[in-house]
């Protein structure tokens, strides 16, 4: 079988870029004609979210939070992707590797990612100075009209997401579960809203923390999320070490597209 690929990230700490980046050392001619989208969502574009698609589109199910049972739905899809994801391969993993972004990061679904034959994990690590800036990641790109699919069940099962995390995080007031229940397109949020869910995410990622500093192995490497924005050479340097290819102008260009677009932090 092709090598598979695994990126354990959390929301909002740039898995889906990860993947590009990683996508274009191998066939940089792919991304000419690509345009990173304002604010820097890339999920569409890395299109690394098979088995979530998979779970949620033919099954109805979901994968997230990390979990038992949902560990369970993603080893029984890698143990038989001909039956489960297959249909959702691009062409680039069709002809090189399959790549999978996950926000999955216990130390002993890492050890089931690494029993599977001929899989490596780039795994990306935080701590307490990136949780504004993965907060504003991952609510502002959520609201992005690149992520408002049109499908009554990925909108509504995204709004629930939301509305728990409020409630999860004790920020939930009736005015803001309305406005979220209500609202026809998430790109409308208001600012009250969006402040309050990157506040509930900033709470979420500082109690899944205990979590993101893993075991060092051979198969996976480990990058950090503030080098993404201020040290991208040693990103860089790190993917194509992993990849066994050279750096391209590809590469850095989009590098520096992603970063021209990022959200300002300072506006929330």
């Amino acid at each position: 079988m092709k090598e598979r690929v695994i990126v354990l990230a959390e929301g909002g700490v740039c898995g889906n870029f990860i993947c590009t980046l990683l996508k274009t050392l191998h066939v940089p001619s792919w991304f000419d004609n690509v345009t990173v989208p304002g604010r820097g969502n890339m999920d569409s574009i890395a299109a690394a979210d098979l088995i979530y698609n998979y779970y949620m589109e033919e099954r109805k199910d979901t994968i997230y939070p990390e979990r038992e049972e949902a560990m369970d739905l993603i080893m029984y899809a890698f143990r038989n992707p001909e039956t489960t994801y297959k249909s959702y391969l691009t062409e680039y993993e069709k002809q090189f590797h399959e790549v999978h972004t996950m926000h999955y990061q216990w130390q002993k679904n890492i050890y089931k990612f690494l029993s599977l034959p001929n899989t490596k994990i780039i795994f990306v690590r935080y701590d307490a100075n990136d949780y504004k800036r993965i907060a504003v990641n991952k609510i502002t790109k959520n609201f992005t009209s690149e992520e408002n699919v049109s499908d009554g069940v990925s909108i509504g099962h995204r709004k629930r997401g939301f509305e728990d995390s409020l409630i999860w995080a004790g920020l939930s007031t009736s005015d803001l579960i309305n406005e979220l229940r209500s609202l026809p397109d998430l790109e409308l949020a208001s600012k009250p809203l969006l402040n309050s869910l990157i506040r509930a995410w900033e709470i979420y990622i500082d109690k899944r923390s205990m979590w993101c500093n893993p075991v060092p192995h051979k198969n996976m490497i480990i990058l950090n999320f503030n080098d993404i924005y201020f040290n991208k050479e040693i990103i860089m340097e790190s993917l194509s070490e992993f990849a066994g290819l050279p750096i391209n102008d590809t590469t850095r260009s989009i590098y520096d597209d992603y970063l021209a677009n990022q959200p300002n932090i300072d506006l929330y």
